[in-house]
């Protein structure tokens, strides 16, 4: 079986993203982020109540609140940012390259523009499926990123 298709940014974004979403590092980092900076204002709000200073305490308290509530939409909002720049900076000569991909039996070979390359099958370590991509993982490291959609 062959499958010719083209990548995008967005497939390198989409990719970069879920590979994060995915990594028990980011997401431990994340919730440590998020409790910790909550509880810093939570405990600076206490210190001002009890030193009597209401604007300060009503104010750190509000900003616990508040981040208790939007931080994790505003970590993914600053990966999202930084995987951006990554993926324009490190991947920019591979927009818009046709990829072949021939699927056989015990190996799947790969031909782009850049050159050619063959990956056994017992190599792969995880195929991810989303709504728009496969991510076929190898034991190098390695990934192929294959869009659902046609070229």
């Amino acid at each position: 079986m062959t499958v010719t298709y083209t990548l995008q940014k967005e497939d390198f974004l989409t990719f970069q993203l879920f590979t994060a979403s995915t990594s028990k590092r980011i997401q431990e980092k994340k919730k440590n982020s998020w409790l910790g900076i909550t509880v810093v204002f939570l405990m600076v709000a206490a210190f001002f109540y009890l030193e009597r200073n209401n604007f300060l305490a009503i104010w750190f308290g509000v900003s616990a609140v508040i981040t208790g509530i939007f931080y994790p939409t505003y970590f993914n909002w600053t990966h999202m940012k930084h995987y951006k720049k990554y993926v324009e900076e490190h991947n920019i000569n591979r927009f818009g390259q046709e990829e072949n991909l021939t699927i056989r039996e015990d190996v799947i070979s790969s031909q782009n523009n850049l050159g050619d390359g063959n990956i056994k099958i017992s190599a792969i370590t995880e195929i991810a499926e989303t709504e728009t991509h496969f991510f076929l993982k190898m034991i190098s490291g390695l990934s192929l990123i294959i869009p659902k959609r046609g070229s």
